[in-house]
């Protein structure tokens, strides 16, 4: 009996114990920004009586770098006081300090914001702990250290994070886009250019929000072309949004210039949080609504399509942890893409039965430029201001000449030589327009492709079903001189006779003066 009365004792008493650190540490609440699905790690820093934001007979945490459940000093709680209104970052740099990051977190909170254990009353660091997935095609990072004084009752995770955001475009050249989708000498998501032109691209990259939060800060422009190579004019420039300048950074202070021929890059900036050094040297300190602009020019190659999308894609390469000492792993922000197109024509010489005309020449000129078109194995590499420069265009023996790289807009085609025994054509002028719609393989493709010929008596235009190219077939009318029969015999009779006639006159003016006589 007295065995059985020991035994419900001590199970009062560890009921009573339960009920007082029940009643001491009540559940805790967790609450989170609306789509914040982070996993976190809270660290102890000390215990105390709350009130507000204020601790009375403060003790040192499970997870303080001090002696856990000693007094808390007045001297430090002084000097963690003296941060208040001060940035995140000087905050942090303080507070860091009291806290032993490799001892065991006190409690976990995961994804739906459920807490492992319930919180005494105390002062608390709360951590990211999300695991990042650079290629997962969506911008994150890590929240900033969250430091809070909690009752027991809630703590409150506030969202401290945001990530770069990256713009890419092309510019337009003069010719303007039949569709609309794209301006003259304006940047956009979609142009089309000739063989042989420069291509201008622009990256626009902006700061996080709480950029002063990183101890280190590093960021990189990360392009791809296809179709295309980098050709020259590299040029990287940040603006200053408290003065509203723009400057150009010196080339020292960053790496990855491509050189000339190159279809990718990866131009990379040190650590921004000591500033960027300007082209006239001076360091200018950066904020987070400053943002930089990388200027380059790109041209087409070998293995530029014609009538298709020749995409240019783009992202950046950012640090993820505000609380790293080196910014932390590398996350990418989506691809931005953008699209050029250049077109395709051909020639086909044929006489007035269909029959294909070989070894006769053209030239072609760029009627808004002016320019003659050079043309090597059936594509323009240039465009040259003299006719005496300009490629000779020689059909073939089944009477074709293949055009490849041609921008939007109006070309006259001009005839230089012919076959023997055909009347050459006159100059005439053929215009194309091409129509864009978004496409999910890419960000447009081409839906219409419209050619049109001023001659219509002797060209006619043939747009093939899949928009890969239009066929000019350009008719030589034959000439010669015909022989005819049975003509010369009454020539001779006509001559013959007119010459007897005239004889017969000549006698009888002879005679009549004779008479006189």
């Amino acid at each position: 009996m007295k065995r059985f009365k020991k035994t419900l004792s001590l199970i009062f008493a560890a009921v009573m114990l339960v009920s007082m650190t029940v009643g001491a540490n009540a559940a805790t609440t967790v609450t989170k920004p609306d789509g914040d699905n982070h996993t976190y790690s809270v660290y102890q820093i000390m215990t105390g009586e709350v009130s507000g934001d204020t601790i009375t007979n403060g003790k040192w945490g499970a997870n303080s770098t001090k002696t856990v459940g000693e007094g808390v000093p007045k001297a430090d709680l002084d000097i963690i006081a003296a941060t208040v209104g001060k940035t995140n970052r000087e905050i942090l740099d303080v507070i860091e300090g009291y806290v032993n990051f490799s001892s065991t977190e006190f409690a976990t909170v995961d994804a739906a914001g459920n807490i492992s254990v319930d919180l005494p009353a105390g002062y608390y660091i709360v951590v990211d702990t999300t695991d990042l997935d650079p290629a997962d095609g969506e911008a994150d990072s890590l929240n900033t250290y969250v430091v809070k004084v909690t009752d027991g009752d809630t703590l409150e995770i506030v969202e401290k994070r945001d990530v770069p955001t990256l713009e890419k475009t092309v510019m337009q050249n003069d010719t303007v886009d039949s569709t609309g989708l794209s301006t003259a000498n304006e940047y956009g998501a979609l142009a089309d250019y000739s063989f042989g032109d420069t291509i201008p691209f622009k990256l626009k990259a902006t700061l996080p929000s709480n950029f002063a939060d990183y101890k280190t800060y590093v960021m990189s422009f990360v392009d791809s072309m296809e179709g295309m190579q980098y050709k020259d004019g590299m040029t990287l420039e940040v603006y200053d949004a408290s003065e509203g300048t723009t400057y150009v950074v010196a080339e020292s202070d960053y790496t990855g210039v491509p050189s000339a021929g190159d279809t990718d890059f990866t131009v990379a900036l040190s650590n921004l949080r000591d500033g960027v050094t300007l082209e006239n040297g001076t360091v200018l300190e950066l904020a987070a609504d400053d943002y930089f602009v990388l200027t380059y020019n790109a041209e087409f190659n070998a293995e530029a399509k014609v009538n298709e999308a020749n995409p240019n894609t783009a992202y950046l390469e950012y640090s993820s942890n505000p609380n790293a000492e080196d910014g932390g792993d590398l996350e990418d922000t989506p691809e931005e893409e953008v699209v050029v197109f250049t077109y395709k024509l051909t020639i086909e010489k044929v006489d007035n039965v269909g029959d294909p005309l070989s070894g006769v020449t053209f030239n072609i000129q760029n009627k808004d430029t002016g320019k003659y078109a050079v043309v090597e194995n059936g594509k323009v590499t240039s465009w040259v201001d003299d006719e005496a420069d300009a490629t000779v265009l020689t059909t073939d023996s089944e009477g074709l000449i293949a055009i490849e790289g041609l921008d939007e807009g109006t070309y006259t085609i001009t005839e230089l030589e012919t076959n023997d025994g055909f009347v050459m054509i006159d100059p005439f002028d053929v215009t194309i327009s091409a129509g864009m719609e978004e496409d999910p393989a890419s960000l447009y493709a081409l839906s219409s492709y419209v050619v049109t010929s001023t001659d219509t008596d002797n060209v006619s235009v043939t747009v093939e079903p899949d928009l890969s190219n239009a066929t000019l077939e350009i008719t030589n009318i034959p000439t010669s001189s015909l022989p005819s029969t049975g003509g010369m015999g009454r020539k001779i009779f006509y001559i013959v006779g007119g010459a007897l006639i005239l004889l017969a006159l000549v006698c009888v003016a002879t005679r009549k003066v004779r008479k006189r006589d």
